[in-house]
């Protein structure tokens, strides 16, 4: 149990050390419209001081745009004064990335 405790302290050390800075990505949460909840990939185009990043939300498909709508010019929304949430993944914020877990039966050889 103790150990668990170790892993879990140093994960949420890692967390505040990892710093955003232009060019990482990030996970925004879809904030409206019919993917809302819902995470894409976004860019930090620019930070200060840990929160709120400027980001570049890059779209996969209609209604990820916020208020649902998704123009055909570009697969990409620029978007300011992103507040980062890593505790809750409110919509509307960004948090780094989960690690995804995969078995090992899955991974193709």
């Amino acid at each position: 149990m103790d150990d668990l405790k170790k892993v879990r302290e140093m994960h949420e050390c890692a967390k505040e050390i990892d710093r955003p800075g232009p060019g990482r990505i990030v996970h925004y949460v879809i904030a409206e419209g019919p993917n809302a909840g819902q995470h894409r990939a976004a860019m930090i185009i620019s930070a200060w001081d840990f929160c709120p990043c400027n980001l570049i939300l890059f779209r996969d498909q209609i209604g990820d745009e916020p208020g649902g709508v998704t123009p055909a010019v570009l697969p990409m929304h620029r978007m300011e004064c992103v507040r980062h949430d890593e505790a809750r993944y409110q919509p509307g914020t960004w948090h780094w990335p989960e690690h995804l877990r995969t078995s090992a039966s899955s991974v193709e050889p």
